[in-house]
């Protein structure tokens, strides 16, 4: 079972859920989300939870500083960052992440950002085209 785990500030909730579950890349999955709006308590279940990919959904410091702090408790695990702000893209390349979007993320490049989780060996991107359409491969 894939097992993501999700922080945010729970206004993208539905709209981000529901288009995972359309999503080809994991539709055929068997998966359980874990949405959770505290920080401790999304730490708490980086460091013990089995998470499979972790992505997060909120901006500026509040964002960076949830990515930082996940980094110590599950290096291993995948980070893909959605945020308003483009300049948090620069911030996500230090901090790791293996996907930036722009929020709301559109469905197109939700599927980019779960295709690289599942099969990173088969991503070829044109950069350019990614940035008009508001994701980038990190």
């Amino acid at each position: 079972m894939l097992h993501i785990l999700i922080y945010g500030d729970g206004q993208d909730r539905e709209t981000l859920l529901t288009l995972m579950d359309r999503s080809q890349p994991i539709a055929h999955c068997e998966k359980r989300y874990t949405y959770l709006t505290d920080r401790d308590a999304f730490l708490h279940e980086m460091r013990y939870g089995d998470v499979d990919l972790a992505i997060f959904t909120a901006d500026g410091e509040d964002g960076r500083s949830a990515i930082r702090s996940s980094r110590l408790g599950a290096p291993g695990v995948p980070k893909i960052w959605f945020s308003n702000d483009l300049n948090d893209a620069f911030e996500s390349y230090e901090l790791g992440c293996t996907w930036f979007g722009l929020k709301p993320p559109a469905e197109d490049v939700l599927r980019k950002a779960l295709t690289r989780f599942m099969h990173p060996e088969r991503m070829i991107f044109n950069d350019n085209d990614l940035l008009q359409q508001g994701g980038l491969p990190i």
